[in-house]
């Protein structure tokens, strides 16, 4: 007997300390990540199986006045924004106010003549693709509509791009080129269909539903930034020469990595936690199209279940990730670089270790559960 309780005891020996503990694992990778691509603060959170696991803040939201980031702060999240537009458009689809198919503008389009009258190649744009990308027109190079013409209201600068500055479109190409002029255009659409701001759809509609109310847009650029918002930096462009508010659907929201992994939580079908959309609607939301398989409505997709979307903007990078695992977690930066290897190091940056069955996800400090909507 006393044989086999040494045994026993050994064996738990043995397992306490090969039990890797994920703080600090993930401050290993994390440093040499901020380190190598001089990120100046960034946030984290890992959720599994929706509960929140994990959640840490490294280095400065304000480096000149030394002010450390925390799990409150808000930082830019960029085209993380993307998917919170296309939850919206699909929750519409989903009450039957809207469908894929629906035409876009002209006299048989959701938005009509709102924005003048449009070049007629346009009118055969749908709602699909601009959510999948796939008018092959507005890309996101030097020559993007969103960061021309900071000036212009959205409104204003829309009504230009499809009217005087359309002159050399000839036709839709109907293939894949990111747009996000064209998620600012689903901006517009949320906005003739609801009847509300676009804000305010995405608050009443999605946020406030889960108490999210932290997740806002971005102030317009002569009312500064929010109080708990980070400050931004980038070595090659200012981060302030922008309209971000403008950005709104693309590019334009603000949250800290804890609310947006929660706001995971509800748009991941995994069904641990009640969804804001049913699953057959998540499921048509995460199909990839006939012109790329890796690109879905708001979601990046790949063969193996895993949904993500990345962000960049000057003073900003961010990931969020939804593994088939069961893992969700989001990477919010306040700095830039022009490393070409900084979204492959981002995109790897936690996939060892959430694959790592010796870690034990078990700590204390960080669980919390997600809310359970009734």
């Amino acid at each position: 007997m006393k044989y086999l309780i040494c045994i026993f005891l050994l064996t738990f020996k043995l397992s306490f300390s090969q039990s890797l503990y994920p703080e600090a694992e993930i401050d290993k990778v994390v440093t040499h990540f901020m380190t190598t691509h001089k990120v100046v603060g960034l946030q984290i959170a890992i959720t599994k199986n929706e509960k929140i696991v994990f959640q840490k803040s490294y280095g400065y939201a304000d480096k000149e006045n030394k002010i450390a980031v925390n799990n409150n702060h808000l930082f830019r999240i960029a085209s993380l924004s993307k998917t919170i537009t296309a939850v919206g458009i699909y929750k519409l689809i989903e009450q039957g106010k809207l469908k894929l198919e629906d035409q876009v503008f002209g006299q048989n389009g959701v938005l009509q003549n709102d924005f003048g009258t449009p070049k007629k190649v346009l009118e055969t744009i749908t709602i699909q693709q601009l959510l999948q990308h796939t008018t092959g027109l507005w890309t996101n190079d030097n020559n993007d509509p969103m960061f021309r013409n900071n000036a212009l209201n959205i409104n204003d600068l829309i009504r230009d791009e499809i009217t005087k500055n359309a002159s050399s479109i000839k036709k839709v190409p109907n293939v894949y080129a990111y747009s996000n002029f064209g998620y600012a255009i689903l901006g517009r659409v949320i906005e003739k269909i609801s009847g509300k701001s676009y804000e305010k759809y995405i608050q009443d509609a999605i946020l406030k539903p889960i108490r999210l109310h932290s997740i806002k847009l971005a102030q317009k650029n002569e009312l500064g930034t929010w109080q708990d918002e980070v400050k931004y930096y980038s070595d090659a462009f200012n981060p302030y020469n922008m309209n971000v508010n403008r950005m709104d659907a693309h590019g334009g929201w603000i949250a800290s990595a804890t609310d947006y992994v929660k706001l995971m939580a509800y748009m991941d079908g995994f069904g641990h936690t009640e969804d804001v959309l049913l699953p057959e609607t998540i499921q048509k939301m995460t199909t990839p199209s006939a012109q790329n398989q890796n690109y879905a409505s708001g979601w990046a997709v790949n063969s193996n279940n895993n949904w993500w979307h990345t962000g960049s903007l000057p003073g900003t990078v961010s990931e969020m990730i939804r593994g088939s695992n069961g893992f969700n977690w989001v990477v919010l930066c306040n700095s830039s670089s022009e490393s070409p290897n900084i979204f492959s190091d981002l995109d790897n940056l936690l996939w060892p270790i959430i694959n790592n069955s010796d870690i034990n996800w078990k700590t204390k400090i960080f669980m919390e559960n997600i809310r359970r909507r009734r």
